[in-house]
């Protein structure tokens, strides 16, 4: 049993691909990917790099794998935003950290005529337990895995649940296990027997969450903060409604805690066009081309720490105040609001970064977290309101934050293009559109424009029509309701498109780059 290596230096740094057959486990990677005798990693997670036993770690960010006896066990991030992905045949088992690159070894592609890909990116939302697994293929179809891990054993492959964290009794508890997780992280990145030591980035905003993972971060050595001043539109979509005046700027935030800190331009994605479709082949409902610009600055390589998934913080007050029926997402299932992060997962691998989601981590035992922010001990720390997170709130008060330097306005910077979907770049948007008309006829791209452009008055007629409903208390049209559940109707036939587009696209890339 023993891993064959093999370097390509073409691939994206962070990209790999192991194929298991007789015992043996050949390993097709970038130039960043770390390689022992006895595991490959793309991660880190709070333990000594050198004995790689990352695959009994609850906490974990990136992908690897560890031979384990005779197995092979693949290990997914703990966050949700990334994802493995693997084919079994014949006593062969492939499997990667990118969808792309396993459809370049495997011949296959997705298919264009298949509707289901934006149910099945969206299905991830649900939980741990309920998100579909399998993905439809032109040749038949792949698997992939979030969360936990997968062992290889004798031609076969199976998901095994990872560790769980400590149950949590109190804040001190739960602010003492984030604050050691981070430690040994960060000294996991920097740890000398890697071949390539990391850079710590994170990003700061005005936000909460991003504040919480700095204030307990700085101590154990952030290099290098970044913050997109520009706030997301008014009413939420790219180029579209009024802009902010608010700055979501980090800038005193990282002077307090003495971070070094630069700023993002929120727009940069549309200075480097060419690297768009690495953003839409993560998912089909992309926000966050905000962060292309991190590329600058990850140098030989880097972990990215962010405030995704944030909501984990909420409190029954704020989670009644926005969506009551979000009160079942308290669970050990990692439910979530939307697939924030999810447009990372290839272009991070392009890039050179982890994807370190700070508040993943713990994350399971999420009834205790939501008991400790609703807690007696958390009163001092709650302020009331729909943007109403106590814990966060402790963390960065407690390391010298002043109340209202964050946490007051919830603004965001992503980057949500108005459905159904369409490239941003002169040159991909070219081709999606020729795709488009190869295979759903003549005018399907005329249609899909004119859907887009009509979608946004009939946004704001929901958005006006809800809006009076909330005050009058009746419903003053019986259908709106209905058509408000699904947000827009227009072009929703076509909306796992140009995922399927730059997924295939990208799955090219990767063939003319292997050896």
């Amino acid at each position: 049993m023993s891993f064959i290596f093999r370097e390509t230096p073409a691939l994206p740094r962070l990209a790999w691909l192991a194929s298991v057959e007789s015992g043996r486990c050949t390993v097709e990677h970038g130039c960043l990917v770390e390689t022992s005798r006895d595991f490959f990693v793309e991660g880190i997670w709070n333990g000594d790099f050198a004995t790689g036993c990352f695959d009994a770690r609850e906490s974990f960010f990136g992908s690897g794998a560890v031979r384990r006896g005779p197995d092979y066990v693949f290990v997914a991030s703990s966050a949700t935003v990334d994802c493995l992905y693997y084919a079994t045949h014949s006593g062969r088992v492939v499997c990667s950290n990118s969808l792309p690159f396993l459809l370049s070894a495997l011949g296959d592609r997705l298919d264009p005529r298949n509707p289901s890909y934006a149910r099945i990116n969206d299905s991830i939302t649900a939980g741990l337990n309920v998100y579909e697994r399998h993905i439809p293929t032109v040749a038949g179809g792949v698997h992939r895995l979030v969360h936990h891990n997968l062992v290889v054993r004798a031609g076969s492959a199976s998901e095994e649940p990872k560790q769980l964290p400590p149950r949590f009794a109190s804040y001190k508890h739960y602010h003492d296990y984030l604050d050691e997780t981070l430690r040994g992280m960060i000294q996991n990145a920097k740890d000398p027997a890697r071949h390539t030591p990391l850079r710590i980035l994170t990003t700061q905003s005005t936000g909460y969450d991003s504040t919480a993972i700095n204030a307990l971060a700085r101590r154990y050595g952030i290099d290098l903060a970044l913050s997109v001043a520009e706030p997301k539109e008014r009413f939420g979509y790219y180029g579209g409604g009024k802009a902010r005046t608010q700055s979501d700027s980090g800038a005193d935030i990282c002077r307090i805690l003495g971070i070094q800190m630069a700023t993002m331009d929120r727009r940069f994605f549309e200075k480097e066009t060419e690297m768009e479709f690495l953003y839409w082949a993560g998912t089909h409902n992309c926000l966050d081309m905000n962060l292309h610009e991190v590329t600058k600055h990850t140098g030989d390589g880097a972990v990215l720490l962010t405030g995704i998934r944030g909501e984990i913080w909420y409190t029954e007050n704020s989670i009644n105040s926005t969506d009551a029926s979000s009160m079942s997402y308290i669970n050990d299932q990692v439910q979530c609001w939307s697939l924030n992060g999810h447009g990372l997962s290839e272009a991070r691998l392009h890039g050179g970064y982890i994807n370190a989601a700070g508040p993943y981590i713990g994350v399971r035992p999420r009834q205790d977290i939501y008991d400790i922010g609703n807690s007696e001990e958390m009163r001092t720390w709650t302020i009331g309101g729909a943007y109403d997170r106590p814990i966060p709130r402790r963390i960065g008060e407690e390391a010298g934050v002043p109340r209202e330097a964050f946490g007051q306005t919830k603004l965001a910077t992503v980057v949500e293009i108005l459905p159904p979907h369409l490239p941003r770049g002169k040159q991909l948007r070219q081709e999606f559109f020729a795709f488009l008309r190869k295979e759903f006829g003549s005018l399907a791209d005329t249609r899909l424009r004119l859907a887009q452009r009509l979608n946004y008055p009939l946004m704001l007629f929901l958005r006006a029509y809800d809006k009076a409903r909330r005050i009058l208390r009746v419903r003053l049209l019986p259908f709106a309701r209905p058509v408000r559940r699904t947000r827009f109707c227009l072009g929703d036939n076509r909306k796992s498109a140009l995922y399927v587009f730059c997924v295939n696209k990208a799955a090219e890339f990767y063939t003319s780059r292997r050896v």
